[in-house]
């Protein structure tokens, strides 16, 4: 079943060019004017400040885990029962 849906999805996005007008614009005008150098260096700072807010959140998630940060006090929660 997965399989099936994965292939249909890939099938579907394959023909697809969700930035050309059907009819209206050519596959050969909608492409971009930009220069290898700048798509390459859009895609590295991209790349860059991703990597920037994962390596973040994880040193917080480690520091977490290792008890450095502590959080408020402990909650305590008292639930009434019925006798």
């Amino acid at each position: 079943m997965a399989l099936s849906r994965c292939s249909g999805w890939v099938v579907t996005e394959a023909g697809r060019q969700p930035w050309t007008v059907y009819g209206m614009v050519r596959t050969a005008q909608s492409v971009s004017p930009l220069a290898l150098s700048t798509t390459l260096g859009i895609f590295l700072a991209v790349l860059l400040i991703y990597g920037l807010v994962f390596a973040l959140g994880l040193h917080y998630l480690l520091r977490r885990i290792k008890g450095e940060l502590q959080s408020g006090e402990p909650v305590v929660i008292q639930l009434k029962t019925p006798n």
